[in-house]
C-alpha cells in the first residue's frame, strides 16, 4: 500500500517537478521557481534520496523521532550513496518545533521547498498537526508545494482496528473540508 501511493505522488508532481530543470528547458515553472529542497516529514525508513536521480544535488530534510532515525541511520553503509544532499532531522512532533529543528539543519525557508506528509498526520494530537502545518506555512516561500495524506472520519474505525492490531495507536482523523479549511487558515496566518 505504502509503495503504490509512493509511486503515485512521484509519477506526478515530484518527478516533473525536480527532473524538468534536467530536461530540455521545458518547466511547468520558471527555474528559479522550482523547488530546491525536500522535506520528507516522518521520513522513518524512506529511501526515496536513495533511489531517485531526480533528486541529485536537492537537499533532502528527512525529519522523523530520534529513536527511528537512530535505527534507519545504523544501516546507511547497506545503501548505495545517496543521490539527494541528505540531512537528518530528529524530531518528536508532540513536543519540539518543526520551525526550530529546521533552522538547525540548515533549512533555507527563502528557497521554494516539496514538503511530503505522508503517514504522520493520524498520529499527531490536532495541537501538534495544527503547529507543524503552521511551521510548514511559515517556511514555505512562493513555488513550494505540500503533498500531505490524511485518514478522513469514514475510514477512520476500519483503520484503527487495521492499527491497533498491529500495535500503531492512531490518534485523529479529518473531514476532508476540515483538513483543507485548517491548510488555508495556516497558509494564510504564514503569510
Amino acid at each position: 500500500m505504502l509503495a503504490c501511493r509512493t509511486s503515485r505522488i512521484f509519477t506526478t508532481r515530484l518527478r516533473r517537478s525536480f527532473s524538468a530543470r534536467k530536461e530540455s528547458g521545458v518547466s511547468p515553472r520558471p527555474y528559479t521557481q522550482l523547488e530546491r529542497q525536500l522535506v520528507i516529514l516522518g521520513a522513518g525508513y524512506d529511501g526515496r534520496a536513495w533511489r531517485m536521480p531526480e533528486l541529485a544535488g536537492i537537499k533532502v530534510f528527512e525529519v522523523d523521532h530520534p529513536a527511528t532515525q537512530s535505527d534507519k541511520r545504523a544501516h546507511l553503509a547497506e545503501l548505495p550513496p545517496a543521490t539527494g544532499i541528505v540531512s537528518f532531522v530528529s524530531i518528536d512532533f508532540e513536543r519540539e518545533s518543526l520551525g526550530a529543528a529546521l533552522d538547525r539543519a540548515g533549512h533555507d525557508r527563502s528557497s521554494p521547498t516539496c514538503w511530503i506528509w505522508e503517514g504522520v498526520v493520524m498520529y499527531l494530537t490536532r495541537d501538534a498537526m495544527r503547529a507543524t502545518l503552521a511551521d510548514i506555512a511559515r517556511r514555505s516561500a512562493p513555488g513550494s508545494t505540500l503533498i500531505v495524506n490524511y485518514h478522513t472520519l469514514h475510514r477512520r474505525l476500519f483503520a484503527r482496528l487495521m492499527f491497533r492490531l498491529i500495535g500503531e495507536p492512531q490518534i485523529s482523523a479529518w473531514p476532508a473540508e476540515g483538513f483543507y479549511m485548517r491548510i488555508a487558515i495556516a497558509r494564510k496566518e504564514g503569510e
